[in-house]
Formats: structure tokens, C-alpha cells, sequence
């Protein structure tokens, strides 16, 4: 099965030198497969080890081989992946020459760096059973419509939509409930996952220019023309300017939850963002603009996470106010939730299964 996938925004998977991405590196296309997978599988009440050692081991003689829902697919200790995934990026270039854009919105002295990343067509060959492959389509279904592929999600990178699928496995899959999982809120659990959408109509098609940090950008000649040359592939960086009015335009009770939500780098300690907002994208053949993007609760006090969940609201809840933040004049907009319309509201494995098989594979793709 070999599928052709269009990047509406920079995909990112790393390099050998420290913010380049000289080629595309399956590692970072598994990645995030398995990141999404383990997600979906918590959601569905099943078992995931530790992703921060995955200790799963093979052993015949253990329950279900010794090992989780998640390793089963993605491999172990002593347990082949069940897939082979061959990657080709010749279709990909480079989104601008040159290093990094650093877009600092009002009040930032720092600001957000991004690097240029690749644009283009990926192409993504999966060799396996044809069980596993309509399993893998599957799964990457999900991410299309939902999540990323690649690196740097919190950045706004990875989002894609799937062209064309070559040489179609030809049994079918669709998820379904597990047993075994524990209810550990330190990992993402797609039970406690709030996915949200703006769609708006700009009044003019320089719209872009104003918005905090990217019109400080545009001021220096040199990275003036690596955000006009994102006009090319129909995507601009919106995402700094979000992030910068959750995160630092509402009072929080306490500190540290800001860190412990957005996410944080302090020598060695590393923590994930729980929020991702994705770069503004046009809509193919339209005069409409999305940005997308997912949330899930940080590990907090109950009514911490209340408050995220009321600050997030107060900005992601009306579209008025996401354009407020961009400065950006519209004719149209409006904001749609999943799977649920207020953040974090638990679902049951059951709903998790109604909604992920929302976007399997139509009976005329297959």
C-alpha cells in the first residue's frame, strides 16, 4: 500500500545538525504514528507500557505474549514491528531558504523560533499483511482528520491531508473497544481529548500582515519574503500569536501551571505541551482559512484543570475572539469542538470508539 500525502503545514522530523531537517527520517514518521496509536488505544480502555521506557518484553508464556495493545503493532523487545514503512520525500522542499524565524508578539522578548521545515508531497509505502496495512490506513485516517505527523505539533507542524492510496488492502478495519488499560492520567488518553477547528473568511488577502509578531517580521526585508514565500503553499505561522494570548493574556492562580500546561524546557527537564494550535492553512479551491488544533488536560488538581479548561474557553470558545488575538478583519468565521463542545470533558471508551470510527475509510476508497 503506498499513499501520497499533501503537507498543509511544515513537516518537521529533525536532522543530524541541530535545527535542520536535511531529509525526511522515518523514525520521526513512527513517532508520531505511535504517539497517536497510544493515545487512541488508552482511549479505547486498552493497555499501553510506559512510552518513556516501553518495558514491554516478548514472552510466550505471558499474557497476550508479554506484550501491550501498543507494542503489538509497533514492536518490543524481541517483537519485529508488524510494519515496514518506506519513506519518500523527493516531493518535499524546503518551506525557505535560510535559518529560523523568530516571531515575537507584543510584549515577548524571546518569542517562538520555527525552522523551515518542508513543504510539498510525502509519499509513505507500508509493507505488511493486509491486515495491518487496512489497520495502519486506518490509523492514519484518524491523524488526518485530528493530529500531525512529524515533530513540533505545539509549533504548528505536520498537519497533511492523504491524496491518493495505491494498491488498497483489501479487508477492512474498524476499532473497537479494549480491556486491561489503567486509567493513568500522566499520558494522553483520548477519552480527555478536546479537538477544535476555526474556519474564517478574511477581508482582504493581505490579512496576514497584521498579526502580533508576524508584522514585526515582515518589517526585516530578509524574513519578509520567507512569510510571503509561505504564500506559495497557502499556509502562514499564526501559531506564536495564539499561544502567546493563552498563554500569557489571562491570569493564572498559580505560577507553575502554565508550565505544567504549555509545556516547558529547563535543562534536562523536559515536559510536552498539553495544547497544540496549528499554522493557518486555505482551503483547497476556497477563500476560507483553518486553523486547527487539540488539547488534554495537564496532571493537575481537578480544579486546575477546570481552570484551563474555563481560560481556553474564554479565547478558543468564539471566533471573534481567535481574530481578536490575530487582528485579523473577517467576513465569516466560525469555531466547531470534537468530541465533545466544552474542554475535557471525560468520555467513555465506548464514545471514543463511536468517534474514531468517524473517519475511517469510505466504502468507495476501499
Amino acid at each position: 500500500m503506498e499513499l501520497e500525502i499533501k503537507m498543509l503545514t511544515p513537516l518537521w522530523t529533525g536532522g543530524v545538525e541541530s535545527g535542520k531537517m536535511d531529509r525526511v527520517h522515518e523514525t520521526g514518521i513512527i513517532g508520531s504514528l505511535r504517539w497517536w496509536y497510544e493515545a487512541i488505544v488508552r482511549g479505547l480502555g486498552g493497555r499501553v507500557c510506559d512510552p518513556t521506557k516501553h518495558s514491554c518484553v516478548y514472552d510466550l508464556e505471558s499474557s497476550k505474549d508479554g506484550l501491550c495493545d501498543a507494542c503489538q503493532l509497533f514492536g518490543a523487545t524481541g517483537w519485529r514491528r508488524r510494519f515496514r514503512l518506506v519513506v519518500d520525500g523527493s516531493g518535499l522542499r524546503d518551506t525557505w531558504s535560510g535559518g529560523q524565524i523568530n516571531i515575537k508578539p507584543p510584549g515577548r522578548n524571546h518569542g517562538w523560533y520555527l525552522n523551515a521545515g518542508k513543504m510539498g508531497t510525502l509519499k509513505l509505502k507500508i509493507i505488511a499483511e493486509p491486515e495491518t496495512q487496512s489497520f495502519v490506513l486506518a490509523l492514519l485516517k484518524f491523524i488526518e482528520k485530528w493530529g500531525n505527523l512529524g515533530a513540533r505539533p505545539q509549533l504548528g507542524y505536520g498537519l497533511f491531508s492523504i491524496v491518493k492510496v495505491n494498491e488498497l488492502p483489501q479487508s477492512t478495519y474498524s476499532w473497537n473497544t479494549l480491556t486491561g488499560g489503567e486509567n493513568n492520567h500522566n499520558f494522553p488518553d483520548l477519552r480527555t481529548f478536546t479537538f477544535f477547528a476555526l474556519n474564517f473568511e478574511p477581508q482582504s488577502d493581505d490579512w496576514w500582515q497584521t498579526v502580533p509578531g508576524i508584522d514585526r517580521v515582515i518589517r526585516e526585508h530578509y524574513h519578509h519574503n520567507k512569510v510571503s514565500d509561505l504564500l506559495h503553499y497557502h499556509t502562514i505561522p499564526t501559531t506564536p500569536a495564539l499561544r502567546n494570548v493563552l498563554r500569557y493574556g489571562v491570569s493564572w492562580s498559580s505560577g507553575s501551571l502554565p508550565h505544567q500546561f504549555f509545556g516547558t524546557l529547563h535543562g534536562e527537564k523536559r515536559s510536552r505541551s498539553k495544547i497544540v494550535l496549528s499554522w493557518a492553512y486555505q482551503l483547497p479551491d476556497s477563500t476560507t482559512w483553518r486553523i486547527r488544533g487539540w488539547a488534554y488536560p495537564p496532571h493537575v488538581r481537578q480544579s486546575q484543570q477546570q481552570e484551563v479548561g474555563q481560560r481556553l474557553q474564554a479565547v478558543l470558545g468564539k471566533p471573534d475572539t481567535w481574530l481578536r488575538a490575530l487582528k485579523v478583519r473577517y467576513r465569516t468565521a466560525e469555531v466547531t469542538f470534537a468530541s465533545s463542545d466544552t474542554f475535557f470533558q471525560s468520555l467513555s471508551s465506548i464514545q471514543v470508539q463511536d468517534f474514531v470510527n468517524k473517519t475511517l475509510p469510505s466504502e468507495a476508497e476501499i
